[in-house]
């Protein structure tokens, strides 16, 4: 049997590192995965599946995927970011995709993400999630905003699926080399301004870590410019280093001093996950009404840059107690791949 995965990068962000943790568990339970990814090749991240590239999503694009479907059926097709969801859903309403099951999963809290002008566009998006089996919400938050603002999606087959980790896959790379000598702090994700960067590094400056620890970001994204404008202003370019992109950043989890996540808005961000199993130290920005229910992290309100910055200085020197340790192996024992995906359908 096959199925299909749909994605619109081959960027590694959240929702792709769940669509290959699907294809994974599906491979290894001997299905034939087509990974369909619009742009061109930039990384090796699929490199293990057939993949197949489109280019620049546009009409052209939309029509290369057309012409691969024809003449093909899947048992499973699935997508984790809107527009491929919708693309997905409109496809099998024109009957150009043949599938037994259609499970789209939604990444992001749109309805409080994005702004009105915007956001008109985007809602009727969702009226081809009507033609899904099964959405799945990675938090209870999620789920009810958009059954909130999407009334006629109530009666969809529809559930909240915490987003697990691939331990496996973290354990081969971790020990990777780390040539890093100093002490420093971590924060990664894509330059874009929900993800918070610019309050992080006005935080930084005014605290104490600044004296000891240097500020690691990696990443990139349309906001570097103004990252490193900011950095220059403050006159921090000795303290603040930008990795760019990194293939592999579990090294730099593991061996830092404080992990930050510094989003102003997350459905749930998948990198907390891998910073929660790497390294005890854990600071998260209330991204999402799910991180106040892990009780062995520090949060902060990102929005009280004084505040924000008193928690990296606690963080740096942060220890878990007993109980902490052990609500912290509970959580992660919940994370499981298997146990995801064997109810994906």
């Amino acid at each position: 049997m096959k199925i299909l995965i749909v994605v619109l990068s081959d960027k590694v962000g959240g929702a792709e590192k769940i669509l290959r943790y699907c294809a994974n568990y599906y491979q290894s339970n001997g299905y034939q995965c087509d990974i369909v990814i619009f742009g061109n090749r930039t990384s090796d991240f699929w490199k293990n599946f057939n993949t197949n590239y489109l280019g620049s999503l546009n009409p052209f694009a939309i029509f290369r995927l057309i012409n691969f479907l024809r003449n093909k059926k899947y048992f499973l097709a699935s997508s984790s970011l809107i527009l491929a969801n919708s693309l997905l859903g409109l496809l099998r309403i024109l009957g150009f995709l043949k599938c037994k099951n259609l499970i789209i999963r939604e990444s992001t809290q749109a309805f409080r993400r994005f702004n009105l002008i915007k956001l008109i566009p985007i809602y009727f998006l969702y009226f081809s999630y009507l033609m899904s089996d099964k959405i799945i919400f990675q938090t209870e938050e999620m789920m009810l905003d958009v059954i909130r603002y999407c009334p006629f999606l109530k009666r969809k087959n529809y559930v909240v699926k915490h987003n697990p980790l691939d331990t496996s896959v973290v354990d081969k790379l971790v020990n990777k080399n780390n040539f890093i000598n100093y002490q420093y702090i971590f924060a990664a994700g894509r330059f874009v301004d929900v993800k918070g960067f610019d309050l992080l590094i006005k935080a930084y400056n005014i605290s104490n870590t600044k004296l000891t620890h240097k500020l690691i970001i990696s990443g990139d994204g349309p906001e570097m410019k103004k990252l490193i404008a900011q950095v220059n202003k403050l006159k921090l370019s000795e303290s603040v280093i930008f990795t760019g992109f990194q293939n592999n950043i579990y090294p730099l989890i593991k061996n830092t001093d404080l992990c930050i996540i510094s989003s102003r808005i997350e459905g749930f961000p998948n990198i907390l996950n891998e910073m929660i199993y790497l390294n005890d130290k854990v600071l998260s920005s209330h991204c999402t009404a799910a991180v106040s229910n892990i009780d062995f992290i520090l949060k902060s309100d990102i929005y009280n840059i004084e505040s924000f910055s008193k928690a990296i200085d606690n963080g740096v020197v942060f220890n878990l107690n007993s109980t902490e340790k052990k609500s912290k192996v509970n959580y992660l024992s919940r994370l499981g791949i298997n146990d995801y995906f064997e109810t994906w359908i």
